[in-house]
């Protein structure tokens, strides 16, 4: 390989090196392997009302999961992977794989209380939202009531006024003046 110019010699990208943090990421694979084996062993499975499919869709499942995830590609980068081989050979691996379990259990917990703290702001906007849904109805429905209140009201004046008029119909059938009879 030609060196560029300025005298560097760049590494090939297409040789892979293994990736330092492997025992890291498969720590963090079991532990996702272990939450889904529990989601398996949930009452609820083994009492047949959901599969464990349906489980691992609950939010703490589902939570857990892809926080899982998003730590292994993190921990898969090649920045990450560069950085902890400059640490290791600064400090040393067992250095550098404590500073990697303690940065890998900060991304975890950040990201969970990240959606924690979602989920309460979620929360706040939604119960607002649902008290205004709920004043809203309550509206329709005095508004409703009054409705019906007039109509009542409109139906007894039509009732009579219909009497009145099957009266004047009667008093002129009987040749008495319908005027006198109201």
């Amino acid at each position: 390989m030609q060196p560029p110019r300025g005298g560097i010699v760049m590494s090939d990208p297409t040789l892979k090196q293994p990736n330092p943090l492997q025992h890291e990421i498969d720590a963090v694979n079991r532990m996702k392997d272990a939450v889904n084996r529990a989601a398996a062993e949930h009452p609820d499975v083994k009492a047949g009302k959901c599969t464990v499919e349906d489980q691992l869709k609950e939010p703490s499942f589902l939570l857990y999961n892809k926080i899982s995830e998003s730590v292994v590609q993190i921990l898969s980068q090649p920045e990450v992977t560069s950085a902890f081989v400059q640490i290791g050979k600064k400090l040393g691996d067992d250095i550098s794989k404590n500073l990697v379990t303690i940065v890998g259990m900060c991304m975890a917990t950040s990201a969970h209380n990240a959606i924690l703290f979602y989920d309460d702001l979620l929360k706040e906007e939604l119960t607002k939202k649902f008290g205004q849904f709920a004043e809203a109805i309550a509206t329709c429905e005095t508004d409703n009531l009054t409705f019906h209140r007039v109509l009542e009201v409109f139906k007894k004046r039509l009732d009579n006024l219909e009497k009145e008029k099957k009266i004047r119909e009667a008093a002129k059938e009987a040749g008495i003046d319908p005027n006198v009879v109201t």
